[in-house]
């Protein structure tokens, strides 16, 4: 086994789907390296776990962009609270002052 020929292989994969973020459809050069590098070391098998390793890699991408998509929703959320108890708060306090005048 070729653990160099593995390795290179691995890093091209990941170097090409982070570089397209993810997007498995449009595999560059540095992706067909990769998968041509196992397949020289393992054959078949090695061109198939190519290929599933770079789908799996995109599906990570995809749900890392989705869960910060949900974590930008919820601070919106949290900031849009915070104002509204502000303001809240401001105009409890001109009532109070008011009605003690």
């Amino acid at each position: 086994m070729n653990e160099v020929a593995v390795s290179d292989g691995m890093a091209a994969i990941a170097d090409s789907t982070a570089r397209t973020g993810g997007v498995v459809a449009g595999a560059s050069v540095a992706a067909a390296a990769g998968t041509a590098a196992l397949t020289a070391t393992f054959g078949v098998l090695g061109a198939e776990f190519a290929t599933v390793f770079a789908a799996a890699q995109g599906r990570h991408a995809a749900a890392a962009a989705e869960l910060g998509g949900v974590f930008e929703s919820i601070a919106a959320s949290i900031a849009a609270a915070a104002a509204s108890y502000s303001a809240g708060d401001e105009a409890a306090a001109r009532s109070l002052a008011n009605g003690l005048a």
